[in-house]
């Protein structure tokens, strides 16, 4: 870059920060310029921490909050690229706060993170090599999406006896929040300074693929390293090698292949809803400890799993997990799971479609949403956390439209849906599922209402950012 370019690259981030720092800004922060400035400052790891800190402090202003949200995106891309090879995981902590102040930002960066993984995963899924796989990006997203779903179930542990400090009038409207936010703060970083969940266990196994490189090639057995390792069995050229193929864990099947066409010894498979390993072990004893080990990790999963399919997977860890949850953490869980299942069965309907032929589609699909199960409370996340809320409680399946493509099959499905007055989803999700730390929404000047003021009233207040 030339001296008169650099210049005038310097000048444009000093104008960027003195758009959002300077004296007349006040709490009306220009979240597209921050974006800007962390982007502009991608290589100084200080920068950005100071901008997500400042932006924290406002995020329970209305227009800041929409902001987050529209530039979530942008920010997603700049948590898994950006810090992939940074010593603090800043952006990172600052979602993470965010995730626990909003549910809906939680399940749009939950989704977000799942077609990552898809993007960056060593094969594909009928066993081919997926060209755009990346190790960094592939580990560095399923790390992510794992803290952001413990921080939707475990978060603001304070808050109850925070608000009752505020009801008796020993700290104040401000105090509070400043408190709550740091709060969220701490429960961020120590989630993303934890090790990981527990010791790896890994050993060479013999190894085939599922498809063939070319039609004259014929699949032979390899070494291959595996590895259990962040509740995934990782394939690996060597043991010090790179990363060859990986699958979740989490609800998989680990069987013995005994009718295996050429007798093979040893050999034991394990599968998940997406991927099939085959594999064989040196002996029947190193076959029985493999086995033991997968089903464990897989029987022993948390609540939550990198793979939709596992959600509802049984387990007695997960029961126990399950039971020892406080009745507000329960109901989080019990949302953030069956809205993302509700989701993945959308989705599922348009792949299987895909596979039909076109004559067939148009009487298949609305046969597939009538029996289309619908949780209890669910909505249709393409919207914006400050749109009305409607909850989905049924299926226009009759109205069903199928769309033929050559790639794909598009599907128009209507729903019916349920609004709760002009509730807002933000403020909808926040009642429900934080009832014992509600606050008084922050108008959008930023004063605090008083206690007891408008409560009855729906036409004056403000509604303030998703808080659970």
């Amino acid at each position: 870059m030339s001296d008169h370019l650099q210049s005038q690259h310097e000048a444009f981030k000093a104008r960027l920060i003195s758009d959002v720092l300077g004296k007349d800004s006040g709490d009306k922060v220009p979240i597209e310029k921050v974006v800007m400035i962390i982007w502009q400052f991608r290589d100084d790891p200080q920068v950005v921490k100071f901008m997500t800190r400042f932006v924290g402090k406002f995020a329970g202003s209305r227009h800041v909050f929409d902001g987050i949200e529209f530039y979530l995106p942008q920010l997603a891309h700049m948590i898994i690229h950006l810090e992939a090879e940074w010593d603090d995981n800043i952006l990172e902590r600052f979602s993470l706060v965010i995730a626990q102040q909003s549910l809906h930002f939680a399940l749009q960066l939950n989704w977000i993170l799942q077609g990552a993984i898809e993007d960056y995963q060593p094969e594909l899924p009928d066993g081919s090599i997926n060209p755009n796989h990346n190790p960094l990006f592939f580990s560095r997203c399923i790390k992510l999406l794992t803290n952001i779903e413990r921080c939707v179930v475990y978060k603001k542990q304070r808050s109850p006896e925070l608000q009752r400090l505020y009801e008796k009038g020993k700290i104040t409207k401000q105090e509070m929040q400043i408190m709550e936010h740091a709060d969220r703060r701490f429960n961020a970083l120590q989630i993303t300074g934890e090790n990981s969940e527990g010791e790896s266990f890994g050993g060479t196994l013999l190894y085939k693929r599922k498809v063939r490189r070319a039609c004259y090639k014929a699949k032979g057995w390899k070494s291959r390293y595996f590895a259990i390792e962040e509740r995934m069995l990782n394939c690996y050229s060597s043991e010090n090698g790179g990363l060859v193929r990986s699958m979740p864990l989490e609800g998989a099947i680990i069987e013995e292949v005994k009718n295996n066409p050429k007798k093979y010894k040893n050999m034991f498979s394990v599968s998940n809803r997406t991927f099939e390993f085959q594999m064989r072990a040196r002996s029947p004893e190193d076959m029985a400890k493999w086995m033991k080990i997968l089903r464990d990790e897989a029987a022993s999963s948390p609540v939550f799993g990198h793979m939709d399919s596992s959600v509802h997977t049984v387990s007695e860890e997960k029961s126990r997990v399950i039971a020892e949850m406080t009745n507000a953490q329960r109901s989080r869980y019990e949302f953030f799971r069956d809205e993302r299942d509700f989701i993945r069965r959308l989705t599922d309907i348009a792949e299987e479609l895909r596979f039909k032929e076109p004559a067939q589609r148009k009487a298949v699909a609305p046969k597939m949403l009538m029996h289309l199960k619908i949780p209890p409370c669910v909505y249709s996340p393409l919207c914006n956390s400050t749109d009305t809320w409607l909850r989905v409680n049924g299926t226009l399946y009759k109205d069903t439209r199928v769309f033929n493509t050559k790639e794909r099959c598009p599907v128009i499905m209507y729903f019916l849906s349920e609004r709760d007055g002009d509730t807002d989803i933000a403020e909808y999700l926040y009642r429900k599922f934080d009832p014992t730390d509600e606050i008084e929404p922050i108008s959008e000047n930023g004063e605090e209402k008083k206690q007891g003021e408008d409560k009855a009233s729906d036409g004056g207040s403000e509604k303030s950012s998703e808080k659970g």
